[in-house]
């Protein structure tokens, strides 16, 4: 009797230990990525191969789950976020719990949410500024541009300065643009009609302050008493929001790979006949990009709060430590082919930052 019970308990000991074992595994953890517009295409196509290539020798090991959030939801439509064992499953909708619509809108989401588990990372295709907290990282992974756009058969020029474009949409000539024609820049006889992107845009951010000059705290004086008339808005990197009978006229910024993506058919087609100008007799395009003679280059990120629940799992995702690269950092080929397919520049393996290993990120990097 007392051998068998013996070999009883040692059975059940075998069969708890590998149990036991199992249970010392990191616990799969459910990431919510949020913000901009420019990158929500090619984050969704990274996110979704991510989420199905997990477990053991997978760039998923831990069988976590990125949830892509679309900034915009269609009437009626709806977004889950499935719950981990740091916070529960939870909606977006509209109408009701509308998402973050742009950069600072996803960044503003990561730094106000309370739980540190709600919104883990935000999509961003600005940098830092200077209200940001200093709790958040960008992880730069690619480089992108903005341009100007206008219609093909219209009355813009090919080609604006810099100082044109901003004589096109600063107002200062008594509340107006010292450019108010297109015949003042080379361009036929029409009234220029000016498009900006929606507040809360990291495209808007970026051509306010890099190409007019405009700065952190200047923003916004577009749609204040500085100017007389302001600008329409329109959801960025959407040629089809301007209106029929502006097209001849209108000029708006739009994201160079945005604007690819749509063009190869990656993206959905919303240009709406919109075609890139230059700006200072430059052509964007993934040549002058990359060796940066286009003027209106930049980065894109993946921001982090160093105080997520999930911040282990938010950086095997899409950051770099001083022990390893996350798998979007690691320069394998998988990630620089969606990239490319995208419209963006990946990264050169380079150090990341101080104390971090080479990458294909840069941690909190100067802006170009």
């Amino acid at each position: 009797m007392h051998k068998l019970f013996r070999l009883a308990a040692l059975g059940v000991a075998a069969v708890a230990m590998p149990m036991l074992l199992a249970g010392c595994g990191p616990t799969p953890q459910s990431l919510a990525l949020v913000g901009s517009d420019t990158t929500v295409g090619v984050m969704g196509n990274l996110a979704n191969f991510y989420n199905t290539h997990t477990g053991s020798n997978q760039p998923n090991a831990n069988s976590d789950t990125v949830t892509n959030v679309l900034p915009v939801l269609a009437s009626g439509q709806s977004q889950a976020v499935p719950g981990d064992n740091q916070c529960g499953a939870f909606s977006y909708s509209n109408p009701g719990n509308l998402p973050p619509n742009g950069s600072s809108a996803g960044i503003s989401a990561l730094t106000g949410d309370g739980t540190n588990c709600n919104v883990d990372m935000a999509r961003s295709s600005r940098g830092r500024s200077g209200t940001d907290p200093s709790t958040i990282d960008f992880y730069a992974y690619a480089i992108d541009a903005v341009s100007w756009a206008h219609y093909s058969g219209g009355n813009a020029p090919s080609n604006l300065t810099q100082a044109q474009l901003q004589g096109i949409y600063l107002c200062t000539n008594g509340g107006n643009p010292t450019i108010t024609n297109w015949n003042q820049v080379g361009g036929a006889s029409g009234a220029i009609v000016r498009y900006l992107p929606q507040t809360g845009s990291g495209t808007l951010s970026f051509f306010e302050t890099k190409i007019l000059g405009l700065s952190s705290a200047q923003q916004g004086v577009l749609d204040d008493s500085s100017c007389n008339v302001h600008p329409i808005r329109i959801e960025e990197n959407s040629g089809n929001q301007v209106a029929a009978g502006d097209k001849p006229n209108a000029i708006l910024p739009y994201s160079f790979a945005n604007w690819t993506a749509q063009s190869n058919g990656i993206s959905p087609d919303i240009r709406g006949g919109a075609v890139l100008g230059s700006i200072n007799g430059v052509a964007p395009s993934t040549t002058t990009i990359s060796n940066g003679t286009f003027f209106g280059r930049r980065y894109v990120y993946n921001v982090i709060k160093q105080s997520d629940k999930s911040l282990a799992a938010a950086i095997n995702f899409a950051g770099v430590d001083s022990t390893h690269n996350g798998w979007m950092c690691n320069g394998n080929s998988q990630v620089g082919f969606t990239l490319l397919a995208f419209g963006f520049t990946p990264l050169p393996m380079a150090p990341a930052g101080p104390g971090l290993p080479n990458s294909s990120c840069r941690k909190n990097p100067t802006p170009l």
